[in-house]
Parts: structure tokens; C-alpha cells; sequence
């Protein structure tokens, strides 16, 4: 009887063993999955933080660049003596002439294009207009190939209107500082300083000319380039960047 009584009592000890081990298991594995569930929740917070944190940068960049735009303009608008106001929508430089439409006084010759007096002149303005406003949204939205594309349009249907000078240099400056094409951004420049060589974005035509040849690595038309700068706007933002090229392309 005692030997019976003693066997049951080691079966018992080992059925509270095997259960003991398994909840044991159990909870290890609740463990498991717990420490799993929690490093798959902190990646994706440090995710989101990273991705919050670039488009933080991005708008501050954008901000930053406005900023600097801007205040090119507003000295390039004290010196041509208000024959002008610039204004920055997306960060693009556009231009919108304040005109006096009785005398048409303040207003220089390089900015009057679009401005003709027939009806199919003011309709072709407005709706160059309407199509740089478009290009311009798309490229504020950051659909930098849409705006790309609306520039060319433009620039195919109504290249001189205001509009249209305008747009060769959103169009370059979006190839540049944004689609990284330097090559194609330099036509663009060009292209609007033949047609206007004393118009009201020359000074930008003539830094994005020179910024865009640093680029290319083309060191003689680049120190051309920065000099023509100097001499037509020797009071422009941009004299103590030119300079200090110059002085290292000297070298």
C-alpha cells in the first residue's frame, strides 16, 4: 500500500512538473511576442519622427530660400525705382509690374511685353498668366516635372509676354535647384538674357548663369560669368558670393 501511495505521489509531483514547465514556456513566449510587439512599435515611431523631421527640413529650406528671394527682390526693386514689385509664390521669383496704365511712367522697356493695348494682346496676357499661375502651383505642390512642363507650354505658346520672360526663369531655377539639370537650366538663363539683357530678373538670369556653370565644373566661363555680375549689378546680394568665387577660381 505505501509503495502504491508513494508511486502516486511521484506521479502527481511529475504531471506538476510538466505543467509547471509549460506554463513557464507560456509565459516566456508571452514574453517573446511582447518584446516583439514593442521593437515593431518603436521602429515605426522612429519612422514617423525621421519622416516628420525631413519634412520639417524641406519646409524650413523652402522657407529659408523664399526668404533670401524675397529680399533680393525688394533691393533690386529699390534700384530700378519702382518700376516693378516682385513678389515669391513657391519659391520661384515672379514678376508683377506696377504700371502706371495712364502715362505708363516707371515702367521699363524689358518688362512692357504682354502689355500691348489690342484685344488680342490682353488675351493672350491673360491667359499666359492663367498658365504660369498653374505652373507655379504645381510647383509649390512639389510636382516639379508638371511644373516643368507647364513652363514649356508656356514658353512655346506665348514666349513674349510678361508671363512668358518670367517663366524662363522659374523654369531655370526649378531645373537647378530642384531637378539637379544644371545644363538645361544655363539655356534657360541665356535664353532670357539675350532677350532681355536689362530686364527685371537679369540679375537672377546672371547668378543662375554663373551658379549653374560652377556646377558644370566650366571654371573660365564661370569667372566670366561672375564678373558680368559685378559690373552690371555691382550692388546686388550676391557681390560678396561672386567675389569670393573669384578670388578662389584665382587661385
Amino acid at each position: 500500500m505505501e509503495a502504491l501511495l508513494g508511486r502516486d505521489v511521484e506521479h502527481a509531483a511529475q504531471r506538476a512538473g510538466r505543467r509547471g514547465a509549460a506554463a513557464t514556456g507560456a509565459r516566456r513566449w508571452s514574453q517573446a511576442v511582447a518584446i516583439a510587439l514593442g521593437g515593431l512599435l518603436i521602429a515605426s515611431a522612429a519612422a514617423a519622427l525621421y519622416s516628420g523631421m525631413q519634412a520639417w527640413r524641406e519646409r524650413e529650406i523652402a522657407r529659408q530660400e523664399a526668404g533670401e528671394s524675397d529680399q533680393r527682390a525688394k533691393v533690386a526693386e529699390r534700384r530700378r525705382g519702382g518700376g516693378g514689385q516682385r513678389r515669391e509664390r513657391g519659391g520661384e521669383v515672379e514678376v508683377a509690374v506696377a504700371a502706371k496704365e495712364k502715362t505708363g511712367v516707371g515702367m521699363s522697356e524689358g518688362v512692357r511685353e504682354g502689355s500691348g493695348s489690342g484685344s488680342g494682346s490682353d488675351s493672350e496676357a491673360r491667359r499666359a498668366e492663367g498658365m504660369f499661375v498653374r505652373a507655379n502651383g504645381e510647383r509649390a505642390a512639389g510636382r516639379n516635372q508638371q511644373a516643368l512642363d507647364g513652363y514649356t507650354r508656356l514658353l512655346r505658346a506665348y514666349p513674349e509676354t510678361r508671363s512668358g520672360r518670367a517663366a524662363r526663369i522659374s523654369r531655370a531655377e526649378l531645373l537647378l535647384r530642384r531637378m539637379d539639370q544644371p545644363e538645361l537650366a544655363l539655356v534657360s538663363y541665356q535664353a532670357y538674357l539675350a532677350a532681355q539683357p536689362d530686364g527685371a530678373l537679369a540679375e537672377e538670369a546672371r547668378v543662375g548663369v554663373a551658379t549653374s556653370l560652377q556646377r558644370l565644373g566650366r571654371q573660365e566661363q564661370e569667372r566670366t560669368a561672375w564678373q558680368a555680375l559685378l559690373e552690371h549689378h555691382p550692388g546686388s546680394l550676391h557681390a560678396g558670393r561672386a567675389r569670393a568665387r573669384l578670388l578662389a577660381l584665382s587661385r
